[in-house]
C-alpha cells in the first residue's frame, strides 16, 4: 500500500503566508496582512494594513489618501 501525495497542496501550503498573518472577517473570509510605507523627515516609516487581497490592499490605501485621519491615541486593549 502506497501513500498519495498531493504536491499541489504541499506548495500551496507553504506559499501561505504563516497563520498569525490571516484573519477572519465576520463572514468568515480570509485577510492577510499588508505593509504600508511613507517616506517623513527624510526617514522611512511604516504601517500595516489588513485586506482581502492586493488589489483590495491597494483600493484601502487610495481611500486613506482621500480620508485618513488621526483618531487619537490607544493606550490599552481590553479583550473581548
Amino acid at each position: 500500500m502506497s501513500d498519495i501525495i498531493d504536491l499541489t497542496k504541499i506548495r500551496n501550503d507553504r506559499e501561505r503566508p504563516a497563520p498569525e498573518f490571516i484573519r477572519h472577517d465576520e463572514y468568515g473570509r480570509e485577510m492577510f496582512m499588508f505593509t504600508l510605507g511613507y517616506k517623513l523627515n527624510g526617514e522611512y516609516w511604516g504601517a500595516e494594513l489588513w485586506a482581502y487581497d492586493a488589489a483590495d490592499a491597494t483600493v484601502r490605501v487610495t481611500a486613506m489618501r482621500e480620508s485618513l485621519t488621526n483618531d487619537g491615541q490607544v493606550f490599552q486593549m481590553i479583550p473581548a
